[in-house]
């Protein structure tokens, strides 16, 4: 299933759910809900829910589903998404990750680099 353009959740959508409940967290201790939260900043409720989803599963918030309003959620700030928000988010891992891979690469091709000089010194060596 192909989903429209504006429905795909980037990681820029992800940042942006997680630092309103953040926020919201932070400075609101009264009950949390999804649909109060973002009432006034979505007008896609499903798309809402499924960022919300996202967020819980990866464990950087609680999200506890409503039994009769489909779109509620109460959330709340696990210790593990404030340190990840604090962090950066998604765009910090994104970055960390792309990181970590350039830096591979050019371990490994420093490791070819090497081996084949080693080995072109062995052949020169050992074939006089």
């Amino acid at each position: 299933m192909i989903m429209p353009q504006n429905d795909v959740i980037t990681d820029n959508d992800l940042d942006f759910f997680l630092t309103v409940i953040s926020m919201f967290c932070e400075y609101n201790h009264t009950m949390h809900y999804s649909d109060r939260v973002f009432a006034d900043i979505t007008d896609n409720p499903d798309r809402t829910k499924r960022i919300i989803l996202k967020l819980a599963e990866e464990g950087y918030i609680k999200a506890v589903p409503h039994t009769n309003l489909p779109y509620r959620f109460t959330i709340d700030m696990t210790p593990k998404g404030m340190e990840f928000q604090k962090e950066g988010g998604y765009a910090c891992k994104r970055r960390k990750d792309r990181n970590k891979d350039i830096l591979t690469s050019v371990k490994q091709v420093i490791y070819y680099l090497v081996s084949a000089l080693l080995g072109a010194l062995a052949n020169h060596l050992f074939a006089e």
